[in-house]
């Protein structure tokens, strides 16, 4: 048989297979956001789906690989890819709505299985099948099938950077579907073509002649499988979670750390890679150390970005260790797909670790310095993913070390600890900062030494990962779901509210000034606002999605009712806890809380209902895009009493939505302002209090906003304003960014 054309069919078919796969990730991802609050967990609770998926398609790989003969294969996976063609193109099942009170996760995974379950399994097992199949096939690589590995993942890469940079920006999510239904159909056709030219294959070459090769596979050596896998997977949930809670829950963020960990594959499993095993064990061990020093200073300085960068950093290294040490661990042809099998379980593993189980066991994120701590370990080993591990550890480090050096590394260690519960107990943020500082350089002095290291490292990590939560401040409440990590604390005299790291509402605690709206909602663009809604004095009725702390119940006018759609039970709960906030029992104003997604909720209110919509439905710095659509504010605007108007807060640290908000107002034929407002002074020590903030109005009548313009200084978007406005089938928030003005 002419074996010729079987490595660029086989690669073609690897890489449009890959391809694929993510592609639909960041699309069906896309498609819920709406439903569930545009929450960071969407991503984190949909990589747990891909991550069971793809195990579950490696075990069926593995399965018939084992169990029936290659024809047998190619016709039932064929058989397969056709009948899952009966759901294309992929949509969500009609008139499914989330859960009200928990479970979230559940039921999105419930909706995943059923929308996408059937193709995405077909094409999760379909790597590792084909690889088997090359395997097969007499060309002169196949006893060693894993360069098509490297094939799959550039496909993979492809895909992660051609969806924010092509796919987003010029496709709707239905163009979308459609496009990947027929990328669907060529990979059946590449498929029977993969089968047709294996078909009379034989058993699977000898493996490599290598010493390692022709020791038995034991119990060790799979469980390394998993662990090596399992680590990565948590960083990339870890960090992702860091970028979605500050940033912006989209596509386009959720990518970055996924190219990252895919590159790290790519170079850990090409012939020639570009980061040595050893290089990377190096740079693993020092930027562990530049991230505990950046953790412990993070929770008296404000540097998120320059967090992120580190964050994204230690991740891309780490992760390089853990793939390079897996590449090396990688087995003969003949355990092909249980090798793949098992890192789809340690990937699957790391998934459920920090989407299901960490946000019940943690009350802050932990998970992604419980994933960093054992990379410190891994690099201790050393010599953990050597393939078929026999006998005892090298436990500390050089086998021929003894008891007195043993001693001596026990006793450092102990001055290690010591230095990090000095630093953890005691008060002040000045010796804090200095005992970071020591603590850092403590652990460059020991990063030759990975046994020290990796202890004072774990120590660390797990010891000071709570700082950037708590900081020096008295902590009221902490709570963490799935909508993310809300703290309440007291300093000096007011209580403060966040939601991530973004404030979100605040109150004084002296007499004088308790009910004294401030933070985003003081005097400023909110008192513009209700101030022109008690002039109009008509219809008093305001729907205001987003709770926060209830500050804008302050603003009270005869008649005037408010009815707050909320998402998160917990920001309900401490919003009406008069321990923590008051301005909800205290300021007199009517209210009620609607449960739920606002936009889902208000559009089941009456038309023609409010003389004022108030939007500030954000979550930390997050965008939550589906209140911020065409098809949103067509719903808003039919809920609005003649000669309403509506509000919205739209400050953010890194993007700018005033161009979004001035094209979806052309599109509709509403008028918009926008008020950049300063933080003011008031009584010097309570002007801490306020934040500066950007709001926007915008009204079906420009009269309705003549005073704003006229009388308070509001003025309209004066730059150019995109083309194509945000809907829910297209939402580009690459452009949005600030960086990019």
């Amino acid at each position: 048989m002419n074996t010729r054309p079987l490595l660029p069919v086989f690669a073609a078919t690897l890489f449009t297979n890959a391809f694929l796969i993510f592609a639909v990730q960041p699309m069906a991802s896309k498609m819920l956001l709406p439903m569930l609050g545009g929450s960071p967990s969407v991503w984190n609770t949909a990589m747990v789906f891909f991550q069971a998926m793809l195990l579950a398609g490696y075990a069926y790989a593995h399965l018939i690989a084992r169990l029936i003969p290659l024809k047998l294969q190619a016709v039932l996976h064929l058989s397969l890819l056709l009948v899952f063609t009966l759901v294309l193109p992929l949509s969500l099942p009609p008139g499914i709505q989330p859960p009200e009170q928990g479970g979230q996760a559940g039921w999105q995974l419930g909706v995943m299985l059923a929308s996408i379950g059937g193709p995405f399994f077909v094409l999760a097992a379909s790597a590792p099948l084909f690889q088997h199949w090359f395997s097969t096939s007499g060309h002169p690589d196949a006893g060693n099938p894993y360069h098509l590995y490297a094939v799959s993942n550039i496909g993979s890469l492809l895909s992660l950077l051609a969806y924010p940079v092509v796919i987003e920006p010029f496709l709707g999510l239905h163009e979308q579907t459609v496009a990947w239904a027929g990328g669907y159909g060529v990979l059946i056709l590449l498929t029977a073509l993969c089968a047709w030219l294996v078909r009379g294959g034989t058993k699977p070459l000898p493996p490599l002649a290598t010493g390692e090769d022709r020791l038995p596979l034991g119990w060790m050596q799979r469980l390394v499988w998993i662990v090596l896998s399992f680590i990565p997977s948590s960083l990339m949930l870890g960090v992702t979670t860091i970028i979605t809670t500050d940033l912006a829950s989209a596509p386009f963020l959720w990518i970055l750390p996924l190219t990252i960990y895919l590159v790290t594959f790519i170079i850990a499993f090409s012939k020639k890679p570009l980061i040595s095993l050893g290089i990377a064990r190096e740079l693993s061990v020092y930027i562990i150390a530049l991230v505990i020093l950046a953790l412990m200073v993070s929770g008296f300085i404000a540097m998120i970005a320059p967090m992120i960068v580190i964050q994204l950093v230690a991740f891309f290294l780490c992760a390089q260790l853990c793939h390079s040490e897996l590449a090396r661990a990688r087995p003969t042809p003949s355990h092909l797909t249980e090798y793949f099998l098992l890192i789809s379980l340690g990937g699957v593993l790391g998934g459920v670790f920090n989407a299901l189980i960490a946000p019940t066991v943690f009350l802050v994120p932990m998970e992604y310095s419980v994933a960093l701590a054992m990379v410190g370990f891994v690099v201790w080993i050393g010599s953990v993913s050597v393939p078929y591990i026999s006998g005892t550890f090298n436990a500390i480090g050089d086998r021929n070390r003894g008891k007195k050096i043993l001693g001596v590394d026990l006793l450092t260690i102990a001055i290690g600890l010591g230095i990090c519960i000095a630093t953890y107990m005691v008060e002040g943020s000045s010796y804090k900062l200095f005992g970071a500082v020591v603590i850092f350089v403590f652990l460059m002095m020991m990063a030759q030494n990975r046994f020290v290291f990796a202890v004072t490292a774990c120590a660390a990590l797990l010891m000071f990962q709570p700082g950037m939560w708590t900081n020096s401040k008295k902590l009221l409440d902490l709570d963490r779901n799935y909508f993310g990590v809300l703290k309440v604390f007291a300093y000096k005299d007011a209580h403060y509210f966040y939601h991530g790291t973004t404030l979100h509402g605040a109150q004084h605690q002296r007499d004088d000034w308790r009910y004294q709206p401030v933070a985003y909602y003081g005097p400023g663009p909110t008192s513009d606002a209700f101030d022109e809604l008690t002039r109009h004095g008509v219809n008093q009725k305001v729907g205001a999605i987003g709770l926060g702390v209830g500050s804008i119940a302050c603003y009270k006018a005869p008649g005037r009712h408010i009815d707050f759609y909320e998402i998160d039970p917990a920001v309900v709960r401490v919003a009406e806890d008069p321990e923590y906030f008051t301005y909800l029992s205290g300021c007199g104003t009517d209210y009620d809380v609607i449960l739920g997604d606002g936009r889902l909720k208000i559009a089941e209110s009456p038309d023609g209902g409010y003389g004022m919509l108030f939007l500030d439905a954000f979550s930390s710095d997050n965008i939550p895009v589906h209140v911020m659509t065409r098809e949103a504010f067509e719903t808003y605007v039919k809920k609005l009493a003649p000669g309403g108007f509506i509000a919205m807060n739209i400050s953010n640290r890194y993007f700018d939505l005033r161009p979004e908000l001035s094209a979806i107002a052309r599109d509709l034929g509403l008028t918009v302002y926008f008020k950049i407002h300063a933080p003011i002074t008031v009584r010097g020590e309570v002007s801490q209090l306020y934040n500066a903030s950007i709001f926007a109005v915008l009204a079906r009548d420009p009269v309705t906003l003549a005073r704003f313009v006229e009388d308070k200084g509001w003025k309209p978007y004066d730059k150019d304003i995109p083309e194509r406005a945000w809907t829910d089938d297209y939402a580009n928030i690459l452009r949005s960014l600030k960086s990019l003005k």
